[in-house]
């Protein structure tokens, strides 16, 4: 067990800190102090194969705006049909087309068979590339939708651009990891890394930036098989004493989200102050 404070809006565990009131710096607290106490336990699990009949839902979230015309957007269609061949058996699946506006293959995710898939080749085909990047509303209207049951929810992000609110949008993502997996991909050298990495860092996607074309099929690849790993869902940890013994305390995250092969994922009680 470790004694550490836990930041919130990153998302991760520091040091408890407090001023010196003679130089103003911050002071490492001894261990053992009654400020701000947190016990965590990181848990990994082993990547494994791949599960090709694995319950989910992918929704594909493809920039169309004018940036990417010409080469990007042909690209970027063709590393659609990629993944759409690769999707699991039993995954319900969607495409949102996004520029200033966005618009929908289907209302809601559907069941991925031969006839979704032949309507969603026929979207992609009909994909052009006008007008200019707004992510924030579409990524919003999917993390906001409530995920069916039993169902994991991975998204992947397909853009060239850079926006003025990364921020929020990462910030966004973040706030829904416990529900919502995001993979982006970075289309060209114009895309911005801060964007495409921090969605991917805050929601435990994973990103890859596109280059290289000849390598794409490899980078689509690689995501599909973090995005497949079977996840442990409705996880549980018996606090025993500590909790029990404790006047005030929290666990964080309060919902625990899906576990996955190849990540560490990391516990926390809270002692409040």
């Amino acid at each position: 067990a470790t004694v550490e404070d836990y930041d919130a809006g990153e998302g991760s565990f520091v040091l408890p800190t407090v001023k010196d009131k003679k130089e103003g710096k911050g002071a490492t607290e001894a261990e053992g102090s009654p400020e701000s106490r947190v016990v965590q336990i990181s848990f990994n699990r082993e990547m494994v194969d791949p599960d090709t009949d694995m319950f989910c839902e992918i929704i594909f979230l493809v920039d169309t705006s004018g940036s990417m015309s010409g080469g990007r957007m042909e690209q970027t269609k063709a590393t659609l049909q990629i993944f759409l061949a690769s999707l699991p058996t039993n995954c319900l699946f969607n495409i949102v087309a996004f520029s200033k506006q966005y618009r929908k293959l289907f209302p809601s995710s559907r069941q991925y068979d031969d006839n979704t898939m032949k309507a969603a080749e026929r979207f992609v085909d009909g994909m052009q590339a006008r007008g200019g990047t707004n992510i924030l509303n579409p990524l919003g209207d999917i993390l906001r939708s409530k995920p069916k049951e039993g169902y994991p929810r991975q998204v992947f992000l397909l853009t060239d651009g850079e926006v003025r609110n990364t921020d929020l949008i990462v910030n966004m993502a973040a706030e829904h990891a416990h529900t919502t997996r995001v993979f982006t991909f970075g289309i060209g050298s114009g895309a911005s890394v801060a964007l495409c990495k921090g969605i991917a860092r805050k929601s435990r996607g994973t990103c890859e930036m596109v280059r290289d074309t000849d390598k794409i099929t490899d980078q689509v690849m690689r995501s599909i098989c973090a995005a497949l790993q079977p996840p442990l869902c409705n996880t549980k940890v018996d606090w025993g004493d500590i909790a029990s013994q404790s006047k005030k305390f929290e666990q964080v995250p309060r919902i625990t989200p899906p576990v996955y092969p190849g990540r560490q994922f990391v516990y926390a009680l809270v002692v409040s102050r």
